[in-house]
Formats: C-alpha cells, sequence, structure tokens
C-alpha cells in the first residue's frame, strides 16, 4: 500500500508492475512487462523521491511511485524464477538477496528522478540464499537466515561477524533490540541483536513440522504457523 495505491506483481499484459487506486480499482500507472516475481512490492525514498523496487522472474525493477515510469533493472536471475525475498534499502544502498544458488548483492544507487543507475557494491553467491525468509537491518548490520544457517553480516562490506549453522532456514523478526528467530522446526528463540555475537536470551519449542512463514508481531501477540495449524503467543503475558 503507497498511499492511495495498491501496488501489486501482476506480470504477463497487465505489465510486470501495476498500481491499483485503492477505492475504485482503476489502475493510474503500469510498468514495464514479463513474468512476477514473488515478493511484495517495496517503497522506498531516495533524493526526495518515492519509489517502488519490485521483484520479477529475471530482474529488480525500480518505478517512480507517482507515475510508473521506469528508473532502473537490475537484472536478477534465479533458479525456478523465485525472488520472493524483499529487498532492504539504507543510505543510498539496495541489497536484494534470493535462494536457489543466487545469494545476494547490495547496489549503490545513483542519478534522480526516473533516470537511476544502480552500481554493485559487493555481490556473494554463497551468503543469505533465502529462499522464502527476508533479511532484516539494524544498526548497519545484516540479519537472516538461509538455507546454510542464521547469519550476521556487515551491511556496507558484505563481511561475515557471526553465524550459526545450526539454524538452517530460519525466519528472523526484529524486535526493538531483540530478533525473535523461528527456525524451520518450530522452535523460537529470542537473541540479542548485536553484531559481537550470538546471544540467546530465551528460547520454546511451540511447533513442529515444517515452519516456513515469518512469524508476525502485533500488539505483543506473535503469531506463528506450520502448514496445519497457526499458534498466537502472548509475549506480554509474563511482563
Amino acid at each position: 500500500i503507497e498511499g492511495n495505491l495498491a501496488v501489486v506483481p501482476a506480470g504477463g499484459e497487465d505489465g510486470a508492475i501495476i498500481a491499483l487506486d485503492k477505492k475504485t480499482g482503476e489502475p493510474p500507472w503500469k510498468c514495464a512487462a514479463g513474468t512476477p516475481g514473488y515478493a511484495t512490492p517495496y517503497p522506498f525514498t531516495y533524493k526526495d523521491t518515492r519509489y517502488i523496487f519490485c521483484f520479477g522472474a529475471k530482474a529488480g525493477i525500480i518505478a517512480n511511485a507517482k507515475s510508473g515510469k521506469e528508473a532502473c533493472q537490475i537484472p536478477w536471475e534465479t533458479a525456478y524464477d523465485v525472488n520472493a525475498s524483499e529487498p532492504i534499502y539504507h543510505d543510498g544502498h539496495l541489497f536484494l538477496s534470493s535462494g536457489y544458488k543466487t545469494g545476494s548483492a547490495l547496489y549503490k544507487l545513483a542519478g534522480e528522478g526516473d533516470d537511476l543507475t544502480a552500481g554493485e557494491v559487493w555481490r556473494k553467491p554463497k551468503l543469505f540464499l533465502t529462499k522464502f525468509t527476508s533479511c532484516v537491518l539494524k544498526d548497519g548490520i545484516l540479519y537472516g537466515g538461509d538455507q546454510n544457517g542464521l547469519r550476521c553480516v556487515d551491511f556496507k562490506t558484505g563481511n561475515e561477524l557471526w553465524s550459526d549453522n545450526s539454524l538452517r532456514n530460519a525466519s528472523v523478526l526484529l524486535a526493538h533490540q531483540s530478533l525473535i528467530i523461528m527456525t524451520e522446526k518450530g522452535q523460537i528463540i529470542v537473541a540479542k541483536a548485536t553484531g559481537k555475537a550470538f546471544e540467546r536470551t530465551a528460547e520454546a519449542n511451540v511447533l513442529g513440522g515444517r515452519c516456513w512463514t515469518v512469524p508476525t508481531l502485533a500488539d505483543g501477540k506473535l503469531y506463528l504457523r506450520n502448514l496445519q495449524k497457526a499458534v498466537c503467543l502472548d509475549l506480554k503475558a509474563n511482563g
């Protein structure tokens, strides 16, 4: 949702990205073409202009949020066309990640208006192979889980600060100064959001089976699910 618009990765003849008026359903703009990706469109502000990044199947597209004009495309091919992870914009840089041998990269934006370029700062095919999860950013540090484990990485350099290879395909949620981690086997781990070390502060076994859904935190309640059921935990119950 961007102002009065609902922006979706439609694909096909409707355009790679399409904006719909929330009240009428009319499309004020469409951008680019091609098969859509899986990730939700991501709005950000660069040099006082509002943009929307959207993954297609083979590229990341940056559109002007007001006019829908394409400002930039970043080639980004993934096996099975699965670009499911949300990007992260910070300090003029755009971070992208995907699973299936693609990995992650950081791009520095340049230009203005509808004429942007994205210069590669670093790219690592074995770092943050995020099949379905997205990373989070806190104080210049990236945290995320992928098919190889849990990772903590410096945003600007891509250098790894710490890792835990036992926590594969874990989903990570940022809550104030803490990380809420859900393992793919249904264990919840609360840890400090710090680049110094992986410091657990609480943990509990909540679900079983395969848990490939990022937790949702709302009003002190944590919502989780596996393939069969959903669970709500009251994090405020014990103060």
